[in-house]
This record gives structure tokens, C-alpha cells and sequence, in this order.
């Protein structure tokens, strides 16, 4: 999928030696894909800077051993759905730059 292209080119930034920005929640794409996953049935009243605050944390994570992702994407969508993977991944792009 084209959010896997993106997840992938962030990730060679990070092995690159790229560093991630602090989450932008401002950010266009972001904005979007928090209203997406606010539409999940699941998530509806999340608070978003707790989201932010998650999504973050996991980039760090993530971004420490990017080979990670993929197990962790697996893990996530099957105990969350895609709602928040899509979330995570939007945030992994966003920090990259």
C-alpha cells in the first residue's frame, strides 16, 4: 500500500541517521488521520493529545530499531485495527520528514 512506501522511506531516513521531529499536530496529514481514526467506533472519544502523546512514543521506539515495524505493525492491527496503524505509521512519516 502506498502508507507502506511512505513508512518504508521514512524508516531508510531514520537508518540513514535521520532524526525524528517532534510530532507536528498541526500537520495537515495528521490532522486527517486523527479525524479518521476519531470516525472508528472504537476510538471516538479518545483525547488527542493522547493519541499525540502515543503515536509519538512509538516512533521513538520504532525509530531506535526501525526493523521493528513490521512485527509491530502486525501486532497492532491485529489487537487495534487498522485505525490506529494507519495513525502510527501517519505520525512515523510526519516525524521523518
Amino acid at each position: 500500500a502506498a502508507v507502506d512506501k511512505k513508512v518504508e522511506a521514512a524508516m531508510d531516513k531514520i537508518k540513514v541517521g535521520g532524526e525524528l521531529k517532534p510530532l507536528n499536530d498541526a500537520n495537515p496529514n495528521w490532522k486527517l488521520a486523527v479525524s479518521n481514526f476519531k470516525g472508528s467506533e472504537k476510538f471516538k472519544n479518545v483525547n488527542e493529545k493522547e493519541v499525540a502523546k502515543f503515536t509519538e512514543g512509538v516512533a521513538k521506539v520504532v525509530a531506535k530499531n526501525p526493523s521493528k515495524w513490521s512485527t509491530m505493525k502486525k501486532i497492532l492491527v491485529a489487537t487495534y485495527g487498522v485505525a490506529l496503524t494507519a495513525l502510527i505509521a501517519t505520525a512515523l512519516v510526519t516525524m521523518a520528514g
